[in-house]
This record gives structure tokens, C-alpha cells and sequence, in this order.
């Protein structure tokens, strides 16, 4: 952290009982503050005042190299956000060039669909303004 390795924190609130939640894993498998401490000094500053969160430090090792922190970031808050469990060790092992795959098909996929609905909806306007004229023509 602080070196551009990237690492993942996730809050939940709930306002049921008042409790903030934060899940922490460095995909090495690193404790929260193992490099230094700005991540937990700033986390107990935002809280200086308030009930202290529950920290869960998953501790999960994913990556056995020096470049796919990010793949693995990425994959731990899409899993987090939908409510799934995140990768395992032995299902994280060598894995990399395979979620970075993943999520760049999900990029093109969305941008395909993103442009395939403006084309729709550039067609339906166009033919609306035609319309549009022909009945303002009928009129005339």
C-alpha cells in the first residue's frame, strides 16, 4: 500500500443497530497496516466520535506474483458488492490473466450494449421526426 499495489476495503453500514462494517484483504494476504499504518490511523479518525466499525481483516492470499493485485481487486468488490464470498487461495491460484480477461469482457460487453441502445434510440427519434413532418405536412 502506498507503492501502488492495490488492496480492497469494503463498508457496510447497517442502520438497524448502528454498525459500520469494514472487510479489508490485500490479495498477498497481508494484514490491514502490515506496510504502514495510514489505512487503519485514518479509519480510526473517521470514527474518532462514533461507535467503532467491525473490522474484518480476511487475510486471504490470492496472488503468488508482482502484477495482478489488480485483477483480484477488482474481482474481491464485484463479489463483495453482490453479496458472494470472495475467492479462496486455491480458487485464486494463477488465475490473473483469467479475471483480467473476464473483466475486460464485461467492459466490451457493456460498451456494446451502451452503443447498441443509443443506435436504437437514434433510430426511434429519427423516425419520430419523420413522422412529425408528415403529419405537419398533411396539415399544410
Amino acid at each position: 500500500m502506498g507503492t501502488g499495489h492495490w488492496c480492497n476495503l469494503f463498508m457496510t453500514h447497517s442502520k438497524e443497530d448502528n454498525q459500520t462494517i469494514i472487510t479489508f484483504n490485500d490479495s498477498f494476504g497481508h494484514p490491514i497496516g502490515s506496510n504502514n499504518n495510514i489505512l487503519p490511523d485514518t479509519i480510526n479518525k473517521a470514527f474518532e466520535n462514533k461507535k467503532p466499525p467491525l473490522g474484518i481483516d480476511e487475510q486471504i492470499k490470492q496472488q503468488n506474483n508482482n502484477f495482478d493485485c489488480g485483477p483480484y481487486s477488482v474481482e474481491t468488490m464485484i463479489r463483495k458488492a453482490s453479496g458472494k464470498p470472495i475467492l479462496t487461495e486455491s480458487e485464486a491460484l494463477n488465475k490473473g490473466p483469467e479475471l483480467r480477461e473476464k473483466h475486460a469482457q464485461v467492459v466490451i460487453d457493456k460498451q456494446q450494449e451502451r452503443q447498441a441502445k443509443t443506435q436504437l434510440s437514434n433510430r426511434w427519434t429519427s423516425k419520430q421526426q419523420q413522422e412529425s413532418k408528415g403529419s405537419n405536412q398533411l396539415r399544410h
